[in-house]
C-alpha cells in the first residue's frame, strides 16, 4: 500500500512539473521556466547520490542530507530574487550568467571549438567559463543557473560532512549534518551564480581528501581529491585556497608527531614525504596569492610590507558603499583572538541596525548561546585535538581566515566571504563532550549472529 501511495505521489508531482513548464514556456522567458526542466534532473541525481552516499553507520543521516538538498534549491530561489529583484541585478552574479551565455553560445553554434571553454585565467575570468561550461551542456537559463551552482555547493558541504566523520573521533555526526546544511549563512550565499558556491564544492572535495591523508588513509582518490579541490579553489580565490593549505600542512605535522597517520616505518617516511610537498605547495599558492592580491608590487619591498600593502588595500576597497563596519585590528598577535572572533561572529546583537544585519546577527547570537549550553563539548577540545589532526587542520584554517579576512570593511561582504569558513567552523559545536564516557555495558549482539549463538548454548548447557 505504501509503495503504491509512493508511485502515485510520484507521477502526481512528475505531472504538476509537466503542466507547469507547458505554462512557463508559453508565459516566461527561458531564465525562468528553465529551472522547470533542470530542478527534477538536479533532484533525481541528488536522491539517488545522497543514498549511495550515505549508507550503513552513516544512513541517518541521508534523510538530513535530503531535507538540506530541498533547502538549498530554495535558498537559490530566495537568492536569485535577492540579486535580481531587491537589488534590480547590479550583482555579481549578472556578470557571470552574461559571459557564460556568450560562451556556451558560441561553442553551441559552432563558432568556436569546444576547447575554448577551457580557463585559462584565475579568479573571474576561470567562474566564467565555469559557468559557460554548465551552461553549454544544461541551458543557459538564469534561474536554473543559480539552482546548478547551488547543487555544486550542496555537495560540497556533503563532502564536509563526510570529512569530519573521518576525521573526528566521537563527532556528533547528526548535529553536524544539521549545521552544515540548515545554517542560514550556509544555505543562502553559496547558492548563486559565482565563486562561493564553487569555492564550497572544492574546499568540500579539499577537506574530505585531506581528512583522509592526515589520518593516515592512503588511497589514491584522497591524494586525487585533495589536489583537485585545492587547486579548483585557487584558480577561483588563491588566497582562500591558501588558508585550506596551510590547515593541511598543519594536520600533516600534528598526524606525524602524534603517530596518528601511522606508526609503521613506511607509513610515517610517507607522512614526513607528503608534508614536504604540501608545504611546496602552500609556498606555489602562496606567491600566486601575493601576485593576484597585489599584482604590482613595489621592486625590492619586503614580504611583510606585502602583506601590509595588500591588507590596507583590502580595508579601503571594501569600505566603500554602504554597510560600512570598523576593522578588527591585528597589529599584534594579542589583538588576533579579538579579531578571529568578530570575523567569526559579526554583527553582536547590540550592532543589528536594520534588516539586513539582523539574519547574521541573530545567526551569530544563537551559535553563542549554543556554544554556551554545549560547553562541555568545548571542554574536551584539547583531548580531541591530541587525537584528530584533521581538528588541528579546521583550527588553523579557521584561525587563519580570522586573520586574513579581518581587514574587511564591509559587514555585507564579510558575511558572504564567511559563508565558506562556516562549515570547519561549526565542528566546534559538535566536539565530543569532555566527559563523555565509553559505556562498560557489553555491545549488544547482533539479531543474526544471536540466531547462531543459542544452538551453541543449548548444547552446552545440555
Amino acid at each position: 500500500m505504501e509503495a503504491r501511495l509512493r508511485r502515485e505521489i510520484v507521477v502526481a508531482v512528475g505531472a504538476a512539473v509537466v503542466l507547469a513548464a507547458g505554462w512557463a514556456m508559453f508565459h516566461l522567458s527561458y531564465d525562468i521556466w528553465g529551472a522547470l526542466v533542470i530542478v527534477p534532473l538536479l533532484s533525481a541525481v541528488g536522491v539517488f547520490a545522497i543514498r549511495r552516499t550515505f549508507r550503513g553507520d552513516q544512513r541517518e543521516l541521508a534523510p538530513i542530507a535530503l531535507i538540506g538538498l530541498v533547502a538549498k534549491l530554495g535558498a537559490a530561489m530566495v537568492r536569485y530574487w535577492v540579486a535580481f529583484d531587491a537589488y534590480g541585478g547590479s550583482s555579481d552574479s549578472q556578470a557571470y550568467h552574461a559571459a557564460g551565455s556568450v560562451l556556451a553560445r558560441r561553442v553551441r553554434d559552432g563558432e568556436a571549438p569546444l576547447w575554448s571553454l577551457v580557463p585559462k585565467s584565475i579568479g573571474t575570468s576561470f567562474i566564467e567559463h565555469v559557468t559557460g561550461i554548465l551552461y553549454t551542456f544544461l541551458g543557459s537559463g538564469r534561474l536554473a543557473g543559480f539552482m546548478m551552482f547551488a547543487f555544486l555547493s550542496f555537495w560540497g558541504l556533503v563532502l564536509f560532512v563526510k570529512a569530519a566523520i573521518i576525521g573526528i573521533p566521537g563527532l556528533a555526526r547528526r548535529r553536524y549534518a544539521v549545521f552544515c546544511f540548515l545554517t542560514p549563512t550556509v544555505l543562502f550565499w553559496p547558492s548563486s551564480i559565482g565563486k562561493e558556491a564553487w569555492l564550497c564544492l572544492c574546499l568540500g572535495l579539499g577537506s574530505w581528501g585531506g581528512s583522509m591523508l592526515v589520518v593516515g588513509r592512503w588511497r589514491f582518490s584522497a591524494l586525487t581529491a585533495a589536489v583537485l579541490g585545492l587547486l579548483g579553489a585557487g584558480f577561483a580565490r588563491p588566497h582562500v585556497a591558501l588558508l585550506w593549505t596551510a590547515g593541511l600542512v598543519a594536520g600533516l605535522f600534528a598526524g606525524l608527531v602524534t603517530g596518528r597517520s601511522g606508526s609503521g616505518g613506511r607509513q610515517r617516511t610517507a607522512s614526513a614525504v607528503l608534508l614536504v610537498v604540501a608545504v611546496g605547495g602552500f609556498a606555489l599558492i602562496g606567491t600566486v596569492s601575493a601576485r593576484y592580491l597585489n599584482p604590482d608590487p613595489t621592486d625590492g619591498e619586503s614580504v611583510s610590507n606585502q602583506v601590509s600593502a595588500i591588507f590596507n588595500e583590502t580595508t579601503k576597497r571594501s569600505s566603500e558603499g554602504g554597510s560600512a563596519i570598523q576593522p578588527a585590528p591585528i597589529d599584534s598577535p594579542i589583538q588576533w583572538p579579538y579579531a578571529i572572533e568578530r570575523t567569526l561572529l559579526r554583527p553582536a546583537p547590540w550592532e543589528i541596525d536594520s534588516v539586513a544585519t539582523a539574519l547574521p546577527g541573530l545567526e551569530s547570537f544563537a551559535l553563542l548561546v549554543l556554544l554556551a549550553i554545549g560547553w562541555r563539548r568545548v571542554r574536551g577540545l584539547p583531548k580531541t585535538l591530541a587525537r584528530s589532526p584533521y581538528l588541528v587542520a579546521t583550527l588553523v584554517t579557521v584561525a587563519g581566515f580570522g586573520i586574513a579576512f579581518s581587514t574587511l570593511a564591509n559587514l555585507g561582504l564579510l558575511v558572504r566571504q564567511r559563508s565558506l569558513i562556516f562549515p570547519l567552523m561549526l565542528v566546534l559545536w559538535c566536539l565530543p563532550p569532555a566527559d563523555q564516557r565509553r559505556s562498560k555495558r557489553p555491545a549488544a549482539i547482533p539479531i543474526r549472529e544471536r540466531e547462531q549463538v543459542r544452538p551453541a548454548q543449548s548444547l552446552l548447557g545440555s
